[in-house]
Parts: C-alpha cells; sequence; structure tokens
C-alpha cells in the first residue's frame, strides 16, 4: 500500500518537523563545512520535502489511491498559488541583490532553484485550473430525451 497523508494537522506537523531539523541541520553543517555544503544541504532538503509532499499529501477530495499526474504538485489550485507566491518570493529575494552586484554564487543559485520550484507550483495550479475549467465547460447533461449533449456550465 502507498503512502497518503490526508490529515491537515500531520501535514503541518510533519512540514514543521523538517523546517526544525533542516534549521539544525543546516546550522551545524554551516559550522562544520561551510557555506557550500550548506547550500547544497538547503536545497536538497527543500526540494525533496517539495517533491516527497507532492506524492503522498493528498486534498481532501482526492483519491488516495492513484498517483497523481507528475505535474500536479498539490491537491488544489489554492494551495499550488500559495506554494508559488512562497517559492517565488523566496527566489526573488535572493536573486534581487544580484542586481545590485551584493550576490554571492549561493545566494543566486538557491534563488534559480527556489524560483524553479515557484514557477513549479505556478505551472501546477495553472494547469489544474484549466483541467477544472474543461470539465466545467464539457458537463454532459441528460436533456430528457435520452439521448446525452454536451453544454456549457458555468460556476459563477
Amino acid at each position: 500500500m502507498t503512502l497518503r497523508i490526508t490529515s491537515a494537522t500531520t501535514k503541518v506537523g510533519l512540514v514543521l518537523a523538517v523546517v526544525v531539523v533542516g534549521f539544525g541541520l543546516g546550522l551545524t553543517v554551516a559550522l562544520v563545512f561551510g557555506e557550500t555544503a550548506t547550500l547544497v544541504v538547503t536545497l536538497a532538503l527543500s526540494v525533496g520535502t517539495s517533491l516527497f509532499c507532492a506524492r503522498v499529501f493528498r486534498g481532501p477530495d482526492e483519491p488516495v489511491g492513484s498517483a497523481r499526474p507528475a505535474w500536479q504538485l498539490t491537491g488544489g489550485l489554492a494551495s499550488g498559488v500559495v506554494l508559488a507566491v512562497f517559492f517565488g518570493l523566496s527566489g526573488l529575494s535572493l536573486l534581487v541583490p544580484s542586481a545590485v552586484h551584493v550576490e554571492t554564487v549561493t545566494s543566486i543559485v538557491a534563488g534559480v532553484v527556489y524560483a524553479g520550484l515557484g514557477l513549479a507550483y505556478l505551472f501546477s495550479s495553472w494547469k489544474q485550473r484549466s483541467r477544472h475549467l474543461s470539465v466545467e465547460r464539457h458537463v454532459v447533461a441528460d436533456d430528457g430525451s435520452g439521448h446525452a449533449r454536451s453544454g456549457v456550465t458555468s460556476s459563477r
């Protein structure tokens, strides 16, 4: 049986545990091995956690038995947008100083990775929205005559 987590409390607890452990691990690696090793560990933890959560966490209306499409990183549009904004702003906050020549290689690399994660979540949300709108437009309705017809519906 494949691991799926549907409880919001468990999801939050798991992410907070990763943040706490990640902070301690990052601090330890920074003190012992330096900036480059810290970058590698931090980015691996960020990307790894994002991928783990995308494959294991499930939204309230999502089936737990089947795998999500590879492009789908969240259970819903809102969570994808929130994560896109979070990672996008994280990436920009690391990349903007490079425009005024206050950059380090590690901040540029981290900025690109976080901006990439933000774009991945944005793409996932965009694709989910497109898919949702497509389903709304192509609802099959029964017109009472026993023949099915397709119609355009709107949720507005």
